[in-house]
């Protein structure tokens, strides 16, 4: 791949698509953001924000696009050329962006999975079934889970939590009429999601409900956790257990409750929390399929310049 040949990565989640753009000796050029209100980082539509703020500054000739599991339609719009299409795993990103090649994955965003790879090359992945079925513990879960915790404040001293005025105050609602008129009507998870955030908020300013949803949620994915271990029998040697999506990012108080539970039944893990957004792994892949001149020195860079458009 020549020197000035650029990668225009992928990340597209439950709420949002992050896009950065890469030159192939690792320098950081772009970096954009698809969102917006009820709208799936997976929808075309985020795809389309998210890479034209990432070519906002430089456009290049061509592009080579990779991005995480969602197959992007040939028709996209980039405005450049594109040279080539190509995809790849969230687990395989996440082993990128902690220099792993086996180990454990919980992933907690909008959904939710549990990935383990042995030594061996044995796999196992659980979950993501989606949120009527699974994404046990994820962001939809909390939100939920804090959804129902809000619509029975009122009802005795004990249920009572802050975050009913927090939730009424996030989505415009004045009364529990409103709460559950809001909870029939058709739309998409991302919405739910997006309270995670303010649950993990009041449960730090000690809300006891709050928190018993966050600590309630990292118990239930480290069931899952230990399932994937039993099963794929590693306690037999070290391994890295990777912690990634949004939830995990955001909130040391589900982090911490998750690598606490893993140490009962996993003593030899190492919890290991990249502070890197995911995206940056599917660029390292890329840099590593299109081989540059100097994969090390290509990765150092990106990680060394990334932070600086983000601003």
């Amino acid at each position: 791949m020549n020197a000035d040949a650029t990668i225009l990565a992928f990340d597209p989640g439950g709420t949002k698509c992050h896009a950065l753009l890469v030159r192939s000796d690792g320098q950081a050029l772009g970096w954009g953001t698809g969102e917006g209100p009820g709208l799936s980082g997976r929808s075309e539509e985020a795809f389309l924000m998210a890479a034209r703020d990432a070519l906002a500054h430089h456009v290049p000739k061509s592009v080579a696009v990779i991005s995480i599991n969602v197959r992007l339609r040939p028709a996209l719009n980039l405005g450049i050329p594109i040279r080539s299409m190509s995809w790849v795993s969230e687990e395989e990103a996440a082993f990128a962006l902690a220099g792993q090649s086996c180990g454990l994955i919980v992933l907690s965003g909008t959904g939710s999975v549990v990935y383990g790879k042995t030594s061996d090359g044995r796999e196992l992945h659980l979950d993501g079934a989606g949120p009527v079925l699974g994404d046990t513990g994820s962001a939809y879960f909390i939100g939920l889970m804090a959804l129902r915790a809000a619509a029975k404040s009122d009802w005795h001293p004990r249920f009572h939590t802050t975050l009913q005025n927090r939730l009424y105050a996030f989505y415009g609602l004045t009364d529990l009429d409103d709460l559950i008129t809001f909870s029939l009507k058709t739309m998409d998870r991302s919405v739910i999601a997006a309270f995670a955030r303010v649950v993990d908020e009041e449960a730090a300013g000690g809300d006891p409900i709050a928190r018993r949803v966050i600590t309630g949620a990292a118990d239930d994915i480290a069931d899952i956790l230990q399932a994937v271990i039993v099963r794929l029998e590693m306690t037999r040697e070290s391994y890295t257990m990777i912690g990634t999506g949004s939830v995990i990012m955001h909130s040391s108080i589900y982090w911490n409750r998750l690598c606490e539970q893993a140490r009962t039944f996993a003593p030899r893990l190492t919890p290991v929390r990249p502070h890197h957004p995911s995206v940056l792994g599917v660029a390292l892949l890329s840099l590593r399929r299109e081989p540059c001149s100097n994969y090390d020195q290509a990765a150092a860079t990106l990680l060394a310049t990334y932070k600086e458009i983000m601003k």
